[in-house]
């Protein structure tokens, strides 16, 4: 069995290439070598890492896995050109199965490498005892979902408590409840500013049904809950 995360530190990728050929190179590239790898070793199970910015700025609320993909970045184009990568891998004998993660949290999350979610900035900005900084007027939502219980739906994904299937099938992870960025900056407490917004998705949430009923998995961690208990630890 193989779990893989083909994200950029998948690959070590040079900065002087253009955006589109290093997520290119890192992310269907990196994948196509890995597959391959694990097919001559006789893997039966393959796990791939895919990302919810496939779904892009959907207005169709909340995401399905059969929602159209609207990516709005090369990382998004090429982890979705990845999902059809594996789906060629799919046989009887190896089953393969991609899991679109939604806004991963959790302990030792970098806030000082590549790209940084909001909720590591805002750890180091309260704990800096700096304002917390959020861009527009953090009224656009995710769906953040604990590291832990992605770590489990993978797991979960691999050994096909289920069964096998005959077509590759994906999943969101996801928790399935969509919250606002101020949200996030309001649980850490102290002076929030706000900043010039930029070009992203304004609401992001999973249907986690197709998940929950073929895999028997489900989310514990809520995102403000854990907030609550790092900053009051």
């Amino acid at each position: 069995m193989l779990s893989i995360e083909n994200g950029l530190d998948a690959v070590v990728m040079n900065a002087d290439l253009p955006d589109w050929e290093k997520y290119f190179r890192g992310i269907f590239g990196g994948s196509e070598r890995i597959f391959n790898w694990a097919k001559d070793r006789g893997v039966t199970s393959i796990v791939a890492a895919s990302t919810a910015a496939v779904y892009g700025d959907s207005q169709d609320i909340p995401f399905t896995e059969t929602t159209t993909p609207a990516p709005m970045s090369p990382y998004a184009e090429y982890k979705l050109e990845m999902e059809s990568l594996l789906e060629q891998y799919q046989t009887f004998n190896t089953q393969c199965a991609a899991l679109r993660f939604f806004n991963v949290f959790g302990e030792g999350q970098p806030d000082d490498v590549g790209y940084v979610s909001a909720i590591p900035i805002f750890k180091k900005q309260f704990e800096s005892y700096q304002p917390i900084t959020v861009t527009g007027d953090g009224k656009q939502t995710r769906d953040f979902v604990y590291v832990g219980d992605v770590v489990e739906a993978c797991f979960t994904a691999l050994a096909r408590p289920n069964g096998g299937f005959e077509t590759m099938p994906i999943w969101n992870v996801a928790s399935g409840e969509e919250t606002e960025i101020l949200e996030i900056a309001e649980q850490f407490g102290g002076e929030i500013v706000h900043i010039e917004e930029r070009d992203e998705p304004k609401r992001s949430r999973a249907d986690i049904s197709l998940i929950t009923q073929m895999l028997e998995w489900r989310p514990t961690t809520n995102v403000l809950r854990w907030i609550k208990e790092q900053r009051d630890a």
